[in-house]
């Protein structure tokens, strides 16, 4: 059964949806919600309540009220009438028009929204798994995407997800960037075929344009188009960022990475791009004020540790840069692309022995190379042919990171040498 009322949408299954998006409930309260909804606008007395949500269990009328308190603030209703009324002393009734239908007579566009609730909860945890950015989580995390698709092929959050899983591995040169983008693609497109205007969408197939496929103005397009549908969707503004980079707009960048980091101060992932992009744009000490301040704030977080030594490096903090790179490496032992700034650390600080069997390893590892990542070891280890080799092989890759190696200032020599993106924006 379908429950439509005051602009928002109930399903057992499913959940419940209203005009900003899904509204998450505990099973109490959405017990509590059908319960209401299943009477019609009609009272439902305190006893019926607890014999319906609590099973007849002993509860107190505080619990009562605190149950009605979560469920009436999850559901703001416009102007002055409430969704739900107490009426003191009696009971409780939804006071606004409930439409009923099966959901086999509801259109294909009104279901859209929702999802399974068994495939909502693998994409939680496929979330989580993600976070861990590791090989193997990774791996896991596309895994558990690609099962909660099974299991609701329309579920139109899963497949954008499933679009930021593929990018991942791609930004960490885990795997063929160029393969990594069309797979992001084509979760992404699935999604826009279900929602037009989905923003995450948007986004990841916005950054598999500009930095992958090198299509800066058409992924722009889409990443403004992304964050002019969800202004505050602060992931679309980090990839947003990254490709300001690819065109040259660094000081967007920054206003991008700011932003970011407003909506969502808790995401560890913005810290080293909004560092970088300070460096890039000439701001060294700024930038490794920021580069501190995030490690102190979040030093687990590989790519963090990874900016402060790089940036460390070209300011000549050598043991700053060398200790930086070695936690960098610590934190993601599997991911030569996180071990770069460590190499390039030691070969900048003279250490030229223990950088070139770094490089080594890194070269040998059976990953895609990092290349843009190896051009500064390289050039500090006074090759600046196998530098300059090494970011036409980032080009010709597709690495997200070459955008980063067009503005590292431990690149400046070669910056006349450098290749192009193949359409600029």
């Amino acid at each position: 059964m379908v429950y439509e009322f005051a602009g928002y949408r109930y399903e057992p299954e499913r959940g419940l949806w209203g005009p900003k998006g899904e509204v998450p409930l505990r099973q109490l309260e959405s017990r509590l919600l059908l319960v209401l909804l299943e009477a019609d606008g009609r009272l439902v007395t305190k006893n019926e309540v607890v014999d319906a949500v609590w099973n007849g269990r002993a509860v107190s009328d505080d619990s009562i009220a605190q149950s009605i308190y979560r469920l009436r603030n999850a559901m703001p209703a416009s102007g002055e009438t409430q969704i739900i009324r107490t009426v003191y002393g009696a009971g409780f009734r939804v006071a606004v028009s409930i439409q009923k239908r099966d959901r086999q007579d509801a259109s294909p566009q009104a279901s859209r929204p929702f999802c399974r609730i068994d495939a909502k909860a693998i994409l939680v945890s496929a979330r989580e798994l993600a976070g861990g950015r590791s090989p193997a989580q990774l791996r896991a995390a596309i895994s558990a995407a690609m099962r909660a698709l099974d299991l609701d092929p329309g579920y139109t959050s899963a497949w954008s997800a499933l679009g930021e899983f593929r990018i991942l591995p791609a930004a960490r040169s885990l795997a063929p960037a160029r393969e990594s983008g069309a797979a992001a693609i084509a979760a992404a497109e699935a999604a826009l075929e279900l929602d037009a205007d989905w923003a995450p969408a948007l986004a990841v197939r916005g950054f598999v344009r500009a930095l992958i496929e090198q299509d800066v103005c058409r992924g722009l397009a889409d990443l403004d188009r992304s964050v002019s549908l969800k202004p505050r969707h602060w992931t679309a503004r980090l990839l947003r960022g990254w490709a300001f980079v690819a065109a040259g707009h660094v000081e967007d960048a920054i206003a991008d990475l700011r932003t970011a980091m407003e909506i969502n101060p808790w995401a560890p992932w913005c810290g080293d791009p909004y560092a970088q992009y300070l460096w890039f744009a000439g701001r060294s000490e700024a930038a490794w004020q920021a580069a501190k301040e995030s490690v102190a704030r979040f030093p687990a977080a590989d790519t963090i540790q990874l900016a402060a030594s790089q940036i460390a490096s070209s300011l000549g903090l050598h043991d700053e840069a060398i200790a930086a790179g070695r936690c960098a490496m610590q934190l993601a032992p599997d991911t030569p692309a996180l071990h770069t700034a460590l190499a390039s650390a030691l070969a900048f600080a003279g250490r030229r022995e223990e950088a070139l069997q770094l490089v080594r390893a890194i070269e040998s590892s059976g990953r895609p190379l990092p290349a843009a990542g190896l051009a500064p070891a390289w050039l500090a280890l006074g090759d600046r042919d196998r530098a300059r080799a090494m970011l036409e092989l980032s080009r010709a890759q597709g690495e997200p990171q070459f955008a980063y190696a067009l503005y590292d200032p431990r690149l400046a020599e070669l910056r006349g040498m450098m290749p192009a993106f193949a359409i600029a924006a």
